[in-house]
């Protein structure tokens, strides 16, 4: 049973971070921007290497190959219990590099004969004739397949209960001095995420609480308990261009809303609609933009008219080193949104911080 290493590769360590970044990697550096480098870094060594000339046509192709698997993004999931171990083809069908190309020169059945046997084993212990093939047609010998087949690091999952915390200030718009101008809360959210299931997402339960003060002396508060289900795709398989393939979050909830705020805006029953969609930007390196908002319709309680939200949200994700586990800080946002509510229309920014798994669920979810 091969044994979990600590760095990117059994050959050259981490020297391909180090290369680009000047510094060694901490737990917190992006992991799908760990392996891209250190693929580019064997691929600039390859390309320096010189072959028979029967072989450079093969050897190109591989290569080109390599580049485009480079530029897709597309690498196995982390499946090793510690440390760091290769998987030639991941639970979901995705290749390594190596096994990447072994499908380009070899066809598919050779990859996932190798991965029968050798599914986490390193390249110099692998006995096929496909990497036989490898090298008398491209020269692509045993120790530069050694070089390109980067481990992959585990990722504790995150707890299925995570939390937020958030801060808002809101002012009213169009609204008289003294008649409800400006109010500020505080929110408190708990959300359970169950196991991902391949037709309808990821299921939701959220439970979510706020209470204030306003410059008029009223208290405003509200809580709520919604169901939902998240999704996560990829829009460049949609379109064939994939370059780099980032993950798109995207969710729906609905539930039953309780909220008030004094003799303003008297208690009201809603049953609120809210969705959310957040693409990476810049792509894969921890920062996601996301266009939330909703509706909310008054079933019991005072009189009031459809509520709405609308707003954009910025996340941060790993913005604290450390794995994405435990309840510590580690996902962050801020959100710059407006909120009507009976006859006033609020212009709010709220900014929070979550446990691991609120806006980056699986640690290498927002980019395979």
């Amino acid at each position: 049973m091969p044994r979990p290493i600590a760095t990117i590769n059994p050959l050259v360590g981490d020297a391909s971070f180090v290369a680009c970044h000047g510094r060694l990697p901490k737990p917190a550096d992006d992991q799908t921007e760990r392996i891209a480098t250190h693929l580019a870094f064997a691929e600039r060594l390859l390309r320096a290497v010189k072959v028979a000339p029967s072989q450079h046509a093969a050897r190109a192709e591989l290569l080109a190959e390599l580049r485009a698997y480079i530029a897709a993004r597309r690498f196995p999931l982390p499946e090793a219990t510690c440390g760091r171990l290769p998987a030639f083809v991941d639970r979901e069908g995705t290749r390594c590099a190596v096994a990447a190309l072994v499908d380009h020169a070899a066809g598919p059945r050779a990859s996932e004969r190798i991965d029968a046997r050798y599914h986490d084993a390193f390249a110099a212990d692998i006995d096929d004739d496909a990497l036989a093939v490898l090298a008398a047609e491209a020269g692509l010998t045993r120790g530069e397949l050694a070089l390109i087949q980067p481990t992959y690091h585990y990722m504790p999952p995150p707890p299925p209960i995570v939390y937020e915390v958030d801060a808002t200030a809101e002012a009213a718009a169009d609204s008289s001095p003294g008649d409800h101008p400006a109010a500020g809360l505080l929110g408190l959210g708990a959300r359970w995420e169950g196991r991902h299931n391949e037709w309808i997402g990821d299921p939701i339960v959220a439970i979510d609480g706020r209470l204030g003060a306003d410059s008029s002396g009223r208290v405003p508060y509200s809580a709520e308990a919604r169901i939902g289900d998240e999704a996560l795709w990829f829009a460049g398989t949609l379109t064939g261009i994939c370059n780099p393939c980032s993950a798109h979050r995207t969710g729906i909830l609905a539930g039953v809303r309780v909220d008030a705020d004094g003799s303003r805006v008297g208690q009201a029953w809603t049953i609120p609609v809210d969705a959310y969609w957040y693409v990476p930007y810049p792509s894969n390196h921890g920062y996601h933009l996301g266009a939330v908002g909703g509706v909310a319709v008054r079933f019991a309680g005072a009189d009031r008219g459809l509520g709405w939200n609308a707003g954009v949200d910025l996340a941060i994700t790993r913005l604290v080193d450390g794995p994405a586990s435990g309840f510590s800080p580690h996902d962050w946002h801020v959100e710059l949104g407006a909120n009507h509510i009976a006859d006033l229309t609020f212009i709010a920014i709220t900014v929070g911080t979550s446990s691991p798994g609120r806006y980056d669920r699986d640690g290498e979810d927002w980019a395979r």
